[in-house]
Order: structure tokens, then C-alpha cells, then sequence
């Protein structure tokens, strides 16, 4: 578990037998996933990654979703919902043949990225190694002063790397809890 924020608060919620990784600097979250490339220097697997701040989505979903990475023999899942206001969240960009391109954050969006409907939930399923890769090529963002992990979709994309989606029944599942009033 990649913690940062109020760490021993989340260690405390959780189970005292995971294995938690400390992200002292709080450079976004491609930062907070390159913190545990030293535990995982010697993976050749696959990892899930999940935010702490979507408590709606279903295990059975994960389940589900890795199920078909696996079947698919993908480099990156991409879990995504579909809203018909989805102010607020990074937007899934496809190529004309349906391929995923990249993710476009909502504050570098244009009027046309800003009407997809379908949206990142920030949950994801990667090939360790082909994620690493990817994570090696992003870059800082200097205006946030963060390395975003949905950059890593559009590098692995470039690359040619095997992308897949799986898009929720209920576009609320997988809502984000970004304010005290979500």
C-alpha cells in the first residue's frame, strides 16, 4: 500500500500485514507508483493498481476486469464508467480505430475532450515490466508539479503496447471522493 498524506491514519484503518510504501514527496500519482519499482525490482507479473478514494467499485468488477487482462494478454487495463456529466475527471481518448490513446486530464482538455462521456476511474491493471518502462518516459507536469500515471496510458500506446478497457454498468461506481462533501 503506497501511502503519503496522513500515513500512520491510513496504516492505522488498514490491516497491520500489508507491506506499505512511504511516498515522502507528494509528486502525483505516477510518483506514488514509482516508489515501489525498488520492492518490485525482480516481478515479471502483473499488478493492480487501485485509489484509495473510490469506495464504490465492486470486487466482483476488479475481478472481472482482471480476468480479461489476463485473457486478453495486455500490457494495461483501463477500468472506465460512463457519465453524463463527467465534470471533473480525466477523459479515455481514442484513435479512430478504437484503440486507447491516451487520457486527457480535465484541466488540459479542449471542448471536445471536455464531451467524451467515458472516464478514467484510476484503477488499472498493468504488466509490471511494460509499466515500468512506461513509467521511465513520463514526465514531470510543471504546472501541478506532478508526475501523472495516466501519462503512462499514452506512452504505452505509442509503444504499441496491447490496451484494454473494461467500461462499468453504472458510471457511478466509480465515482472519486475528491472533496468533504463527496
Amino acid at each position: 500500500v503506497i501511502v503519503g498524506r496522513h500515513a500512520d491514519e491510513v496504516k492505522a484503518s488498514l490491516c497491520p500485514d500489508y507491506e506499505y510504501v512511504v511516498q515522502d514527496q507528494l509528486l502525483g500519482t505516477g510518483h506514488a507508483v514509482m516508489q515501489v519499482k525498488p520492492l518490485l525490482k525482480n516481478f515479471d507479473g502483473h499488478i493492480l493498481v487501485l485509489c484509495g478514494d473510490a469506495p464504490l467499485i465492486r470486487p466482483e468488477v476488479i475481478e472481472d476486469m482482471v480476468r480479461q487482462h489476463c485473457r486478453d494478454s495486455a500490457d494495461c487495463t483501463l477500468l472506465t464508467g460512463i457519465l453524463k456529466n463527467p465534470a471533473g475527471y480525466g477523459r479515455i481518448m481514442r484513435k479512430s480505430n478504437g484503440a486507447d490513446q491516451k487520457i486527457v486530464e480535465e484541466g488540459h482538455a479542449s471542448l471536445f475532450d471536455e464531451a467524451t462521456e467515458e472516464i478514467n476511474s484510476g484503477t488499472y491493471c498493468f504488466r509490471w515490466k511494460r509499466l515500468v518502462e512506461a513509467l521511465d518516459k513520463i514526465s514531470l507536469r510543471e504546472e501541478k508539479g506532478e508526475f501523472y500515471l495516466t501519462d503512462v496510458v499514452e506512452v504505452l500506446s505509442r509503444s504499441g503496447a496491447r490496451i484494454g478497457t473494461v467500461t462499468v454498468d453504472r458510471g457511478e461506481e466509480v465515482l472519486g471522493i475528491n472533496s468533504r462533501k463527496q
